[in-house]
């Protein structure tokens, strides 16, 4: 006889985790493990890729850099402490340097990307490229 696997489900972790460690886990996981950015989602569309990155407390787009490096998007800047204070009493949202890289899995020039800052949120979007289809190469002898 031969036992089949049970896959795990990742999905049903954090409610697993809640139930069996307390409605308070996750928050407290999240005091031990820092954040290293800004929080970024992606989105895969037809004819392109958007992305969205919190960056709250900014004052001027100045502040914020993106560059391309081939198959990469370079996020950078610094993201201001709202008030100022030296002790939180509860600390959840990034402050401070950062410097996020994206891959993208497919080839995208500086004409390709547009982007825009509006409310604490960076919206960059991406245009993928149409595809050659087939092409024959040349080998040398």
């Amino acid at each position: 006889m031969s036992e089949k696997k049970k896959s795990l489900n990742w999905s049903e972790l954090p409610d697993g985790a809640r139930e069996v460690l307390g409605d308070h886990f996750w928050d407290d996981i999240k005091q031990l493990i820092p954040l290293k950015g800004p929080a970024v989602d992606m989105f895969d569309l037809p004819k392109e890729r958007v992305i969205m990155a919190e960056l709250p407390g900014l004052h001027s787009t100045e502040q914020i850099q993106l560059k391309l490096n081939g198959h990469e998007l370079l996020l950078e800047g610094t993201i201001p402490s709202p008030i100022g204070a030296e002790k939180y009493l509860w600390d959840e949202r990034f402050k401070g340097s950062f410097h996020r890289k994206i891959t993208l899995p497919f080839p995208f020039g500086k004409e390709d990307v547009s982007s825009t800052y509006q409310n604490g949120i960076l919206t960059i979007r991406i245009k993928k490229k149409q595809s050659e289809g087939t092409v024959n190469l040349f080998i040398s002898e």
